[in-house]
């Protein structure tokens, strides 16, 4: 016994029309991007500093300038006597 042909199916008149998103695919996707922002705003929140932290290190960067200022005063009246003022005045 012959078993029949099977019909066609990927006949052109036939083909379904192409599937739109539903819903559940939008929200699924407005989910995921929802859980990387919250992800990223955690890792911010963990790695930045305190304001008190912020302020100690403002402290130091000030009073690290401050020094600097000092010991180029201190190094333009040094051996020679004469430094970059020395100069400006010629």
């Amino acid at each position: 016994m012959a078993a029949a042909p099977a019909p066609e199916t990927n006949l052109p008149d036939e083909s379904p029309a192409p599937k739109k998103p539903g819903l559940m695919t939008l929200i699924k996707a407005v989910a995921a991007l929802s859980i990387l922002v919250l992800l990223q705003v955690v890792a911010v929140g963990m790695f930045m500093p305190s304001a008190s932290e912020t302020a100690e290190v403002a402290k130091k960067m000030v009073a690290d300038e401050a020094h600097e200022e000092t010991e180029e005063k201190s190094e333009g009246h040094g051996e020679h006597g004469a430094g970059e003022d020395a100069k400006d005045h010629m």
